[in-house]
This record gives structure tokens, sequence and C-alpha cells, in this order.
């Protein structure tokens, strides 16, 4: 059985070579779910960076944590940063 980091490269590079839309959603979500640093820090890189689907979903997969406030204010920084991007 593979250990989380195992598990987090596994889901992200299917993640990363799927394009059916519904997969990719319950990928990120699966990444959210491993409750690991880097799988929380690629969430957040594609709520501040990734196309806007990926950002949605990410920020969706993420809402496990909202009662998290720490996290949850990463997840807000990540957006407006996104949105200073792109000039709104």
């Amino acid at each position: 059985m593979a250990n989380t980091a195992e598990a987090f490269d596994l889901l992200r590079n299917c993640w990363q070579q799927t394009r059916n839309v519904e997969l990719r959603r319950t990928l990120l979500l699966a990444i959210g779910m491993l409750r690991q640093d880097k799988a929380i820090d690629f969430l957040i890189s594609l709520v501040a960076q990734g196309k806007d689907i990926d950002a949605k979903d990410a920020i969706a997969a993420l809402a496990i944590y909202r009662e998290d406030r720490e996290l949850w204010q990463r997840v807000d920084r990540a957006s407006e940063q996104r949105a200073n991007q792109l000039g709104l």
C-alpha cells in the first residue's frame, strides 16, 4: 500500500494526465483528503494560479477544511492573489 506521499504523487499525475472534468474534480477531492501539507499546498497553488475550473474545483476540495481558520485564510489569500493577477 502506498504511503500518503506516494498517493499524492499518483493522484496528481493522474489528475495531470486526464481531461475528464468529473474525474479531475474527484482526483482533487482525493488529494485534499490526504490531509498532507504537500497536497494542501498543491491545491492552494491551483486556487492562485490554475485554470478557472481547476481553481474552483480546488476550492471545493479544500472546503473540507472550512473550520480550519488558518488554512482557510491561506485559501482566501490565494483567491485574492488570483484576482490581483487577473486585474479584478
